[in-house]
């Protein structure tokens, strides 16, 4: 009897990976105002392991409080309270599953004698167990700049393909980054020639009403938005269909702005293509 039976068993050793990720969320970004930031970390290691978060706060912005995201576990309630060493804020965040995420909000009342043009670069780490694999995603920052007080509004614009590349999912953020309320503002998005669209227009928005004017026969959504008070936000998502799926070296450009208002403090960023 030539068989051999070998019983034992190799087991890597652990092996951490972590990944964080940090963007401004929403805020009155003026002296005297806000910012709310979002982190999420992730866990790519082949072990669970518990979590250090340390956030480091700069000059001129404090700490008001932290809560957990929507979707998960403990959705908006606050996180503990973190340990603050001199300019760093740090929580322990037990542990997290191989191959899950959590995410949270992050809010910093902004100093009333900030000046406007004053950037603020903050930054986020997150730590394992033990020593990072992959230690370059293991910091991640976020510049934030303030803008004299008064109205100012911001657009922007993201989308994904879905349905086997023969669909474009698009989110339209508009947000109130001044210290005003703003009234009647007209949200025009144009999607791309080629394209038709797939459905109606959802939204998550924060105050006021939305009314739709359905233009998609010149390929328009127009959202009439009654209010947004500062700091507030509004994000509306779509999709359209591709008339010719698979189509070589076609480009697909979709236009989002709204127009400037009197006394706008920032009218650069009413426009994203």
């Amino acid at each position: 009897n030539n068989d051999y039976v070998h019983d034992g068993a190799h087991v890597s050793p652990p092996r951490y990976d972590f990944e964080v990720t940090k963007r401004f969320h929403n805020g009155a970004l003026v002296p005297g105002g806000s910012i709310n930031y979002i982190i999420d970390y992730r866990n790519h290691s082949n072990t669970s392991s518990g979590v250090t978060i340390t956030e480091t706060v700069p000059q001129g912005l404090t700490y008001t409080g932290a809560w957990w995201g929507g979707g998960q576990e403990g959705e908006n309630e606050p996180l503990p309270d973190p340990t603050a060493v001199g300019d760093q804020l740090v929580w322990q965040l037990g542990e997290l599953p191989i191959d899950h995420n959590r995410w949270f909000h992050v809010e910093m009342d902004i100093d009333g004698l900030s000046e406007p043009d004053t950037e603020f670069g903050n930054c986020v780490e997150v730590a394992g167990d033990g020593p990072d694999d992959r230690p370059e995603d293991n910091i991640a920052c976020e510049v934030v700049a303030l803008y004299p007080p008064g109205p100012n509004v911001r657009v922007t614009k993201r989308h994904d393909w879905n349905n086997g590349d023969s669909q474009l999912s698009y989110e339209i953020t508009l947000f109130n980054l001044g210290d005003e309320p703003v009234y009647g503002l007209v949200l025009t998005d144009t999607f791309p020639e080629g394209t038709t669209a797939a459905n109606d227009p959802n939204w998550d928005h924060w105050s006021g009403n939305v009314d739709v004017i359905d233009d998609t026969g010149n390929n328009r959504w127009i959202f009439l938005v009654e209010e947004l008070w500062p700091g507030d936000m509004s994000r509306f998502y779509f999709d359209v269909n591709l008339d010719s799926p698979g189509e070589p070296a076609r480009w697909y450009t979709n236009t989002v702005e709204t127009p400037i208002l009197p006394g706008e403090t920032d009218s650069t960023d009413n426009y994203y293509e």
